[in-house]
């Protein structure tokens, strides 16, 4: 009766305390409107009021109504409408069950680029009401990861960290230090020495980050496996110096010194570490045999200068003669 004998203006003069909008935007179905309404009053009104569908159930022959509401972001973000709206309007033949498994991927390959430049468009109001709800989301793609997180509110971010399961296989996709340490310290990364560099490059120290990841027993056996490198030989060179002289536990020393690229011939830098870590340097030969070593050792970690020529035995009596020993 309203679409079919009001004119706009009265119709909005009811919808004055948005009853009629809102009570619209509860319905289940779009039969109400099909039998003689004026259709340009009902897009009217449907566009300029503040109706938004958000439980509706798709009938073929409302189509071209379904299409108006698609088209002019008259439903609410949440999960049965993005449903509807992929099931029936997607180029893509796009598997519908992805929607429970990679939600946001699911959308993105679509090619329904009205859904994606609405979701884009509120995508703190998506990410609270639909992706962080999803049990079963834990398939998106690293493209849709990153993206997420770059361009969310931070603390969305984080309790997006926080809450679903994924892991960050690059993280010099995440453009800021804040979200890339909060990677770090959740165990939401790639466990490589590739993505703590990139954390390096912007903290400039193995900060409590840092610590916190490699006193992780699972981390640093994996991190013990692989060789540190990095393109930038004087980041590789820092941060393995750093590495050094850092606060690690002695379980996650032991095993990453296996990792180091360098043995060094003159370890005078590396004093201000204690002597279990000293100790540990020597074994693994990272602090090898030298004349500068062999003083360093004898002048600050006296009681570790036998085991360090019992870890270079046969090095030493081939050049006995360049140490002094009491």
């Amino acid at each position: 009766y309203i679409f079919k004998y009001l004119d706009l203006t009265t119709i909005n003069n009811i919808d004055k305390q948005h009853k009629l909008s809102n009570y619209i935007s509860e319905l289940d179905n779009l039969r109400c409107f099909e039998n003689d309404v004026n259709v340009e009053t009902l897009q009217k009104f449907l566009k300029d009021s503040p109706t938004e569908f958000k439980n509706l159930n798709y009938e073929e022959k409302h189509r071209s109504l379904f299409e108006f509401i698609y088209n002019n972001n008259i439903y609410e973000i949440n999960e049965k409408m993005i449903e509807l709206f992929i099931s029936h309007f997607n180029q893509n033949n796009i598997n519908i069950n992805n929607l429970k498994t990679s939600n946001y991927t699911t959308i993105k390959e679509s090619g329904m680029s009205k859904l994606i430049e609405y979701i884009d468009k509120d995508l703190d109001i998506y990410l609270e009401d639909v992706f962080i709800k999803l049990e079963n989301n834990t398939n998106e793609s690293q493209e849709s990861i990153t993206s997420i997180l770059n361009n969310a509110r931070p603390e969305t971010s984080i309790e997006i960290i926080e809450k679903t399961k994924f892991s960050v296989t690059d993280l010099s996709k995440i453009e800021t230090i804040k979200m890339q340490s909060k990677l770090i310290t959740s165990n939401k990364i790639t466990t490589d020495w590739k993505n703590l560099i990139t954390y390096y490059k912007k903290s400039k120290e193995i900060d409590d980050t840092i610590i916190e990841y490699l006193n992780i027993e699972h981390n640093y056996n994996i991190l013990s496996k692989i060789r540190i490198d990095d393109s930038d030989a004087s980041i590789k060179t820092s941060f393995s110096k750093d590495l050094i002289m850092s606060d690690i536990s002695d379980e996650s020393y032991s095993r990453l010194t296996k990792s180091l690229p360098f043995y060094y011939k003159n370890g005078n830098e590396f004093i201000g570490i204690n002597n279990s870590k000293m100790k540990l340097l020597i074994d693994s030969k990272t602090i090898s045999l030298s004349s500068h070593n062999f003083t360093m050792i004898d002048d600050q970690f006296n009681d570790l200068l036998i085991f360090l020529i019992e870890k270079n035995v046969v090095n030493f009596m081939e050049s006995i003669e360049k140490y002094t020993l009491d």
